[in-house]
């Protein structure tokens, strides 16, 4: 299965990073940033539940293979939240008036 079949999986660590080049010179329209930053919020807001979910699960008295799956969600949760982070700082470095 390749990488654009439907189903099939890209690794992040597949795709390149923009360079701090690309990063600096990088815009967006802004119609594309208000849509980006909308999908953003939605994510965090998805995000938050399952942080909180996890929280309250991880207050359970777990079995070992239980809390074992309770730090990978976390390591995931953690991951995530620091990619939107990222995301956020992209999209708002991206849509900043140019300095005159």
């Amino acid at each position: 299965m390749s990488d654009t079949e439907p189903g099939s999986f890209m690794s992040p660590s597949s795709i390149a990073p923009l360079s701090d080049h690309q990063a600096e010179s990088f815009s967006l329209p802004a119609e594309t940033a208000k849509e980006m930053r909308r999908l953003l919020h939605d994510m965090n807001n998805s995000l938050e539940i399952i942080i909180q979910a996890s929280y309250l699960v991880s207050t359970l008295d777990l079995p070992e293979t239980g809390r074992q799956w309770m730090q990978l969600l976390e390591s995931g949760v953690n991951q995530n939240a620091a990619h939107n982070r990222e995301l956020r700082a992209l999209i708002q470095k991206a849509t900043e008036p140019e300095e005159r």
